[in-house]
């Protein structure tokens, strides 16, 4: 891999106080296990000089941070801002954070601050007190980070159809735009902010001040590290413990670097989406032992085994759910465990202890047995000469995973690997089925494979998913063909069911590459068409068109028939149809709209402006007259009745 840069040399100045001499990578690396750019997945320490891994949270986990000293991690999951310690004890939960909860620093001034894909940043003291909004911007803010005095912001927004990069100072209470780019991050110092370039191939590490992308604010050019033939990268943040380090990651094949940014030298860290860096290991503890296998249910007997990566380091444990201390039991062999038991090492070398590992095993009267078979993807479509990786699981009836030899075999077309690799064939076909199955048994997973002309495939949404305004609406899609893509791509929106298009990333404006046949858009929910049609609607799809190259065919996709709703409580996954019978009247009534609700049973009516914000809301069982006073403007009325949905728009002209 080659770098590039446009000031090779960074002046100590700009290091500020938790600069290091060393250059030699050490320390731990928070990190999520998810496959998207949201994470939701396992929340992980990495300890970068050994490589063990500890899980610190299971599933749903976003925007982790450490604490200034390290010694704990702030994080969101399921709408609620939590605390834990590093080696996975005293989880608590410290105040609710929202749904929508991207990212949070825990500062020096005693503060977690975070954002929550709306227009506020917010902070709270780790203990829940102190709990307050700190400044509104006029557009969302996306993924911010704070300088460790609290002192400064920077974060990302949605201008149109644009990613925009935002430094942001309390002090005077000014905003900076360093123009395209997303993911923008602050150092721990405030002196420097990070931002992705258009096509997330390289990233820039500015000055704080100035405006737009001078090359004299520019401190660094990183051409991405290559990572098995995709560069294309993530700047998820700065360190916040460190103004020499960086974290990203290669946000189609989902490993994570560390960047030291003065000798401008990436560090590969392994699968997983960076989140925090600390470029040193808290209180010198080792890394937890290993436990072996991983805690489950079990019928007569299970072996467990602990290993550390400290040749020679003595391990103690205990079976009773006390914490490991040097005069417990040493560990000298394989552990019988024949009850519902929780299991605790510790590692002692040299003076020094680790962290604790935990795994707790509980036995079921039953045997486990094969219940079911899923295969990921269940279905997919690849040009002629084409491949499609298949993987499977296998559950027994309580859920666990199982540790099962697979066969794969496909009926027609095409040919499949012993690991689930599918190659398709020169002619056009199918779709064939693919069967997975475990000898002996007779459960069985399928997918389905159709070799057919390459083309675009829109991803996400997906039918019957549902949105509110504000939201970030993620669309992916992909092009099928074993080549690469040659063009680029405008994504476009209807809200009428296919009668009119809004083009809202045009012509490959920061909507990913054209080659490697993937591409993503995280999109705001806002207007549309220059501010003046609201996207709520009951019949809304997104469309992925090439109109750019006269010489090649026009070739789209078009996702499945989803929601928009200016309340969010559409249900995802439950398609709601347009009504056709006209069951209810709209009127004057002095100051106000009367609206009569002629259809009898349960409903709901919902009035809500062109930006779609709601004014008034009404629920009733029964036929029903509702007076809804409003101020001349537009707006428009739903009525949800019966599981079917009416709209209308409305001037009002007093």
């Amino acid at each position: 891999m080659t770098m590039a840069c446009r000031k090779a040399f960074i002046p100590l100045a700009l290091m500020g106080i938790f600069s290091f001499c060393s250059y030699a990578l050490d320390g731990m690396v928070l990190l999520n296990t998810g496959s998207s750019r949201e994470a939701k997945g396992d929340l992980i320490m990495h300890y970068v000089q050994s490589g063990d891994r500890v899980k610190l949270e299971t599933g749903g986990v976003r925007g982790a941070n450490f604490s200034p000293d390290a010694t704990q991690a702030a994080y969101g999951k399921d709408g609620t801002l939590y605390v834990i310690n590093i080696d996975g004890t005293g989880r608590r939960a410290v105040t609710s954070c929202g749904v929508g909860f991207e990212s949070c620093t825990w500062c020096s001034n005693g503060y977690i601050y975070w954002g929550q894909a709306d227009s506020k940043l917010r902070r709270v003291k780790p203990d829940g007190t102190g709990k307050s909004e700190v400044y509104t911007f006029e557009q969302s803010i996306l993924w911010p980070s704070v300088a460790q005095n609290g002192a400064r912001a920077a974060w990302w927004a949605q201008f149109g159809t644009s990613p925009v990069a935002i430094c942001y100072d309390f002090g005077s209470n000014t905003w900076w735009n360093k123009s395209g780019g997303c993911r923008c991050t602050i150092s721990p110092d405030g002196s420097m902010v990070t931002k992705n370039r258009s096509g997330h191939r390289q990233s820039y590490i500015y000055q704080f001040e100035g405006k737009g992308h001078r090359d004299d604010a520019v401190i660094l050019l990183i051409n991405n590290p290559t990572y098995d033939g995709s560069p294309y990268c993530n700047m998820q943040r700065f360190s916040s413990l460190s103004n020499d380090h960086v974290v990203y990651t290669n946000e189609r094949k989902f490993v994570c670097y560390v960047h030291n940014i003065r000798t401008d030298t990436p560090t590969l860290i392994g699968p997983g989406i960076a989140s925090d860096y600390a470029p040193f290991v808290v209180g010198d503890k080792l890394p937890a032992p290993a436990i072996a296998p991983e805690g489950g249910t079990f019928t007569d007997a299970v072996e467990v085994t602990i290993s550390h990566s400290v040749n020679g380091a003595e391990i103690c444990y205990t079976l009773d759910g006390s914490d490991p201390a040097q005069s417990s039991t040493v560990y000298s062999g394989p552990v019988e465990v024949t009850a519902t038991t929780t299991v605790k090492a510790k590692a002692f070398s040299g003076g020094e202890e680790s962290f604790t590992a935990v795994q707790t095993y509980t036995r079921v009267t039953q045997t486990s047995k094969l219940t079911g078979i899923t295969v990921d993807p269940v279905s997919a479509n690849i040009a002629p000469g084409g491949e499609q990786q298949f993987a499977a699981a296998a559950v027994d009836q309580f859920g666990n995973e199982m540790d099962v030899t697979f066969a794969w075999s496909v009926d027609g077309g095409g040919l499949i690997s012993s690991t689930g690799l599918f190659t398709a064939g020169t002619d056009e076909g199918g779709p064939y089925t693919v069967t997975v199955s475990v000898d002996g048994e007779s459960v069985t997973g399928t997918a389905e494979v159709s070799v057919a002309p390459a083309a675009l495939q829109v991803l996400a949404p997906a039918a019957g998913d549902a949105a509110a305004l504000g939201d970030v609406l993620t669309v992916e899609w992909q092009w099928t063909g074993p080549d690469e893509y040659d063009g680029s791509v405008d994504v476009e929106i209807t809200v009428d069911g296919g009668l009119s298009w809004y083009s809202i990333a045009p012509g490959g404006n920061s909507i990913g590459p054209a080659s490697a046949g993937w591409g993503a858009l995280d999109w705001t929910v806002d207007l549309l068409d220059g501010g003046t049609v609201s996207p709520i609607s009951d019949a809304v799809q997104v469309r992925v068109a090439d109109y750019g190259d006269p010489g090649l065919p026009g070739r789209s996709a078009v996702s499945g028939v989803f929601s928009i709703d200016s309340a969010g409580n559409l249900a995802a996954g439950t398609p709601v149809s347009r009504s056709t019978d006209r069951r209810w009247s709209i009127a004057r009534s002095g100051p106000a709209l009367a609206v009569s609700v002629i259809g009898a049973g349960p409903h709901r009516l919902a009035v809500s402006d062109m930006r779609g914000r709601a004014i008034v809301e009404y629920r009733g069982t029964s036929a029903a007259m509702y007076n809804c006073p409003l101020a001349g403007g537009t707006y428009v009325v739903r009525l949800h009745i019966n599981g079917r949905v009416d709209r209308r728009r409305v001037v009002v002209a007093w």
